[in-house]
């Protein structure tokens, strides 16, 4: 107990010590926290006089500002990364390529450790050194066109730094800036033609190809796609072709000029995304027609070129011109619009242009948004001139100033906007006197598309029927005319109207591309001895298409086949009369018939015994019921005999007793005899009357209980 008693002392000891300095601790804290901070604990209802716990700047864990973290600037290896809090610190961060498994917790964050056990791609840290000022770092080293998740997060700075308690993830998906790769490129000779087969292995896109004699100077990657050789003529043979990805395709040299038997040529070649990325060189291979009889003509020459356009002559110095006049009297009124601007128009799939003009020299001012009138609203010209309150607008696409002389259209173009997407410009005047108009004029564009889809098809023959596939990048229609004319070029308007060529094609029509990169076809009966040329237009909904395409020389059967020989008959089947079989056939064939019998039997005996049972059993039911309610009923009527006997028996009494009583009271009263005698008479006339009435009922319910009985009994018999 003495030593329970010391340290109970000891213990209030210590608390006496460490209070004070609990107390102490908490003013230094208090006192650290500025009049902002405490007003701040104030708003969020932590100002109240009750005893609470006050964090210091140093050791509070920052916040992001609106807005951030901030994703920018990004190509094909890297982006911008951004953030700002509300205090000095420290931003974590970390880059994982998709797909992801989880989302990392602040410690993984800063650790640079996935979650799910994968691979981070970058990661790092930067210093926010100022409060409410973002930071960037450039994350690097990364892969083209593809998806990756940045996850943040921030730290107090100080002796004791603070992690934020949750992450911020983004996602970004880095630009494609480099053309896509061939697979493979392989060609066959086939006479005098050569069929060149590519295949694209990341992504789809348009080869183009040009053909020149071997030994000349390489073209370059332009002059391919414009189809020249080197020399910038138009070369041999040149043409191009959509492909999707992994999905070879054949093009054929048909109808080339200068392709001769047993020459060798050089192709050279060059793929092209739908994003436009080319490569910076052209890839060569060396392909040959088919071998040539002896004695080969020399290929022709390729033509001279063209002698150089004359220089052109000299102009004559223009005339000095006038003096200038002096400067007109300053004034006040606002510019206006020439009529009829301004207007945009020359909408692509991915810009406009912008025209204007106005009825003095001044400026335009503009901003382009995405989206719709609707959606945007419209600026102030103010606004519009100032800029500054406009470019953190994040449907702002373009904004800037376009110098405009008196009663002169001024034009400016608008690139790199979202294919097929919806802008709206503002535009507000001013002239050089600071005179500005007083509304903003808004309009709406709707840019085209404009892209020809990219697609794949084939024509195959199996007998007389021709199956024709196609797959292309967009919903669309497919148009096909088969041809007997080999040499024929068809426009896309003669493929799209081919009941109007001359002469008649046999074959032509068209089917529908219902979904994207989905495969459609169409089956025809082309018959027998039929020598033709397939040729195809893909084109989506808008009415992009590129030129028709043939396919390779078809020739179908000159006969149908003979029938193939009659399959001998097959031998005829026969039962050996196996005894023990037949047998074991007999036995299982009764055994089942027997079963399927006492089965049917069983059923009926215990749906009709059942049945008959139960009805007797309900009929006996009813019976021992009725016989019940007879016999209450039999007992009722004798007890209201016994009763009505009762009651007669008392009426005599009480007659007796009356008539004493009358004639005492007729004596008493001094009434005369005759009296006496008539007022008996009424009295037993009315006792007479009911006593009679009682019997009547009596003997009438007595007759209807027999009756019931009697009704009961016959249906019992029956």
């Amino acid at each position: 107990m003495a030593r329970a008693r010391v340290l109970v002392v000891l213990m209030m000891c210590a608390r006496a010590v460490v209070a004070p300095r609990a107390v102490v601790a908490s003013e230094s804290a208090h006192s650290v926290l500025s009049k902002e901070s405490w007003a701040t604990e104030r708003a969020r209802g932590r100002g109240s006089t009750r005893a609470r716990t006050l964090l210091t700047t140093a050791t509070d864990a920052p916040r992001d500002l609106a807005g951030y973290p901030a994703v920018r600037k990004v190509n094909g290896t890297s982006f911008e990364l951004a953030h700002a809090m509300d205090g000095v610190g420290t931003t974590h961060w970390m880059a994982r390529a998709a797909p992801v498994s989880a989302a990392p917790t602040p410690a993984q964050v800063k650790a640079g450790n996935d979650p799910g056990g994968g691979i981070v791609v970058a990661r790092g840290s930067f210093v926010n050194a100022v409060a409410n000022v973002e930071a960037v770092v450039i994350v690097g080293g990364l892969t083209e066109d593809t998806l990756y998740y940045v996850s943040t997060v921030g730290e107090s700075g100080g002796t004791s730094p603070t992690l934020q308690s949750t992450t911020q993830t983004l996602s970004v998906r880095t630009a494609d800036e480099s053309a896509p790769t061939i697979g493979s490129f392989t060609y066959a000779a086939n006479g005098n033609e050569i069929a060149l087969t590519v295949t694209l292995s990341d992504e789809d896109g348009t080869v183009y190809y040009v053909l020149q004699h071997v030994g000349v100077p390489a073209p370059s990657v332009q002059q391919v796609l414009d189809g020249k050789n080197s020399s910038a003529l138009p070369a041999i043979s040149s043409g191009n072709m959509q492909l999707i990805r992994n999905v070879p395709r054949t093009i054929d040299t048909t109808g080339a000029v200068g392709l001769v038997l047993g020459a060798q040529y050089t192709a050279h070649y060059v793929a092209v995304d739908t994003l436009g990325n080319k490569p910076s060189a052209v890839s060569s291979t060396n392909v040959n027609t088919s071998p040539m009889p002896p004695a080969p003509n020399p290929p022709p020459s390729p033509p001279a070129p063209s002698p150089p356009p004359p220089p052109p002559l000299v102009a004559s110095p223009p005339p000095p011109s006038p003096p200038p006049s002096p400067p007109p009297t300053p004034e006040t009124d606002a510019p206006v619009f020439t009529t009829g601007f301004p207007k945009v128009d020359t909408a692509t799939n991915s810009s406009f242009k912008l025209h204007a003009a106005m009825n003095e020299r001044g400026v335009l001012y503009f901003a382009v948004f995405e989206g719709t009138l609707a959606q945007i609203t419209a600026p102030t010209g103010a606004a519009l001139k100032a800029q500054t309150a406009l470019v953190s607008d994040p449907a702002l696409r373009h904004i800037g100033v376009m110098y405009l002389s008196a009663s002169t259209t001024a034009s400016r173009t608008f690139n790199s906007l979202k294919p097929g997407g919806k802008y709206v410009v503002f535009a507000v005047g001013e002239d050089d006197l600071a005179n500005m108009m007083s509304t903003v004029t808004s309009m709406d564009i709707e840019l085209l598309d404009d892209v020809a889809p990219t697609s794949t098809w084939s024509a195959t023959l199996s007998g007389t029927q021709l199956t024709i596939n196609a797959t292309s990048t967009e919903k669309g229609m497919v148009y096909y005319v088969c041809s007997t004319d080999l040499m024929a070029n068809l426009s896309p308007n003669d493929v799209k109207n081919a009941a109007d060529i001359r002469p008649r094609v046999f074959r032509h029509g068209s089917f529908e591309l219902k979904n994207e990169n989905v495969q459609e076809y169409v089956t025809l009966n082309v018959g027998y001895g039929r020598d033709f040329i397939v040729h195809i237009l893909v084109e989506d909904k808008s009415g992009n298409h590129v030129n028709v395409e043939r396919s390779r020389r078809i020739v179908t059967l000159t006969a149908p086949p003979p029938p193939p020989p009659a399959p001998s008959p097959p031998p005829a089947l026969r039962v050996e009369r196996d005894e023990d079989l037949m047998i074991s056939m007999f036995v299982l064939t009764y055994s089942a018939l027997a079963l399927v019998i006492l089965y049917v039997l069983v059923r009926a005996c215990s749906q009709y015994g059942m049945a008959s049972y139960r009805a007797n059993m309900s009929i006996r039911r009813r019976y021992m019921a009725k016989k019940s309610l007879l016999a209450g009923k039999t007992h009722a009527l004798m007890k209201a005999q016994e009763q009505a006997r009762k009651e007669e028996a008392e009426v005599g009494k009480k007659m007796i007793k009356g008539y004493a009583d009358y004639n005492e009271y007729d004596i008493m009263e001094g009434g005369g005899k005759a009296e006496r005698g008539a007022h008996y008479r009424e009295v037993h006339a009315d006792v007479n009357a009911r006593q009679l009435a009682r019997e009547r009922r009596l003997d009438a319910l007595m007759s209807l209980s027999r009756e019931k009985e009697d009704e009961l009994r016959d249906k019992i018999q029956k």
